[in-house]
């Protein structure tokens, strides 16, 4: 039943995992840069939610299962300067929300 904020700048990105329950998080990625290959990211929230900023040239592929919830994808479409490098979000959001935005 609380939040957090956090900043990331990490300069060799490879995911993690972000668990929400009762509460919500928003987690800062944009000033990042992902690890060559694929990176994957672990989402659980629970009647909680996720917002999630990206840099708008990740190329990201989305694998949430929503019950009761959703995933909401905000990006603009931007070129994806780096194909070789792919950010795989999965993960379920119970009676919660994701939302990916730049």
């Amino acid at each position: 039943m609380g939040g957090n904020e956090k900043k990331h700048d990490s300069l060799d990105f490879a995911g993690g995992k972000i668990t929400t329950i009762m509460g919500g998080s928003d987690i800062d990625l944009r000033d990042c840069q992902m690890r060559p290959g694929r990176n994957e990211l672990d989402i659980m929230c629970v009647m909680g939610g996720v917002d999630l900023k990206v840099p708008p040239h990740w190329n990201i592929l989305i694998e949430v299962s929503p019950v009761m919830g959703g995933v909401d994808d905000k990006r603009k479409v931007h070129e994806i300067t780096n194909p070789d490098s792919t950010l795989v979000i999965r993960g379920f959001c119970v009676f919660g929300g994701l939302e990916i935005k730049h």
